[in-house]
């Protein structure tokens, strides 16, 4: 009969220890060196991690983790090899504190993470290679409230909520937003390319440094969208602020410019609807309209010359009760031009970098993401601004020229 106790106790005693959270070890350690957990056990798939403070651990192999894993203030979790990356199924990645780390990259090397029915909550600062969220328990959010760093291709699928809340999101390549999936910005972000199937609304600006291809839904109403590259719309856009397009625009879907800037460096084609409510768009080289294109509403359309109309070979229907061609006077789009060819170099930026395009002395600013004055000093031409002492993270750069307040993302590290 004691044997029979002493048995149910020790199963009972080591069901609770394998549900129990795992935490790891202060020091430097390999994922799966005992060492580097308390009880010198490596945690099972399904048992909670926590990384804890002054506690840096290396995955050494690839990981595939069924619960969550928890970055809290001060702990680091690591990969510097691409075979060793992460996945996490049916739970998340929780970073907990403004110091808590993810740092899949170096300078060679981004390795990739993927969450699988789970979410990222991210307090501390990320950074990895390719990230994909799937979640299909879409009405609960991923979020991000401190500094995101993608060296990939970050994609949202599968139903998932991601709401970005006050960091800064750096995403080198793609940002990719499936058909049922949600974005909701509402901090600044800096993204190679963006695919949008499903909905993104916008409070803040994206900065695009190639271009734009929407087949969903897109409300913008705060600091707009500046695409270096084309925009294509062939779903729904709605626009309440301003989007500077350097490349073609494309409309073959509904856009609605409700109060809204539209710069156009390019071309306009419209073969589907350009609706207004009160918002002007300014046009840099021939544009076209299709027979299957329309204007309607309240809409000022202007060239560069401000001289009249510029939409040439004008076939589709034009309500011109409401539409009409250059009635106010709009800052020339060759401006646009030369004060969008003013931008920091190199970005990112080691030790220094510089202003292309400056003529004469310029007064810069620099910005940490969270409002704080760092620099603040007259530059000339060709002169190299010392970033040495500024952590590695983003920076919003402003730069006064021409009587106008530019405002460019700078990344540090």
């Amino acid at each position: 009969m004691k044997k029979s106790y002493l048995l149910f106790f020790g199963l009972m005693f080591g069901s609770i220890q394998l549900s129990a959270q795992v935490n790891s070890n202060p020091g430097s350690h390999n994922w799966s060196s005992s060492s580097a957990w308390v009880g010198g056990v490596v945690p099972l798939s399904t048992q909670e991690v926590n990384i804890t403070s002054n506690s840096t651990i290396t995955l050494d192999t690839p990981i595939v983790h069924d619960t969550t894993i928890n970055i809290l203030s001060g702990g680091n979790l690591s990969s510097v090899n691409i075979a060793n990356f992460l996945t996490v199924n049916n739970g998340d990645i929780n970073l907990s504190g403004f110091s808590s780390t993810l740092d899949f990259t170096t300078a060679t090397v981004n390795v990739k993470v993927i969450i699988d029915e789970g979410h990222l909550i991210n307090g501390g600062f990320f950074t990895s290679g390719d990230l994909t969220i799937l979640d299909s328990e879409g009405t609960i959010a991923s979020e991000n409230t401190a500094d995101l760093y993608i060296k990939g291709n970050m994609s949202i699928d599968s139903s998932t909520v991601f709401e970005n809340n006050a960091g800064a999101i750096s995403i080198s390549k793609k940002l990719f937003v499936c058909e049922n999936c949600d974005v909701l910005n509402n901090a600044y972000g800096m993204i190679g390319d963006i695919e949008n199937l499903g909905n993104i609304e916008n409070y803040d600006a994206f900065s695009v440094s190639d271009s734009v291809y929407n087949s969903g839904y897109i409300f913008s109403d705060n600091n707009g969208f500046y695409i270096s590259g084309d925009f294509i719309n062939t779903g729904d856009y709605l626009i309440t602020d301003t989007m500077d397009v350097q490349g073609d625009f494309i409309n073959q879907g509904t856009f609605t410019n409700d109060s809204g800037s539209v710069n156009i460096v390019n071309n306009l084609l419209n073969e589907g609807a350009l609706l207004g409510a009160g918002g002007f768009f300014q046009i840099g080289q021939v544009s076209t309209q299709s027979a299957s294109g329309s204007m309607a509403g309240t809409i000022d359309v202007c060239d560069t010359t401000l001289t009249g109309s510029y939409i040439d070979n004008l076939s589709g229907t034009v309500d011109f009760l409401t539409v009409t061609f250059c009635t106010s006077s709009y800052a020339s789009i060759e401006n646009n031009k030369n004060m969008n060819a003013i931008m920091p170099y190199p970005n990112p930026a080691n030790t220094e970098f510089y202003i292309n395009g400056l003529e004469g002395k310029t007064n810069i600013l620099i910005y940490s993401t969270d409002g704080r004055l760092l620099f603040n000093d007259d530059v000339n031409q060709n002169e190299a601004i010392d970033i040495s002492d500024l952590t590695n993270g983003v920076y919003l750069v402003k730069i006064v020229a021409e009587g106008s307040i530019i405002t460019k993302t700078l990344v540090k590290r």
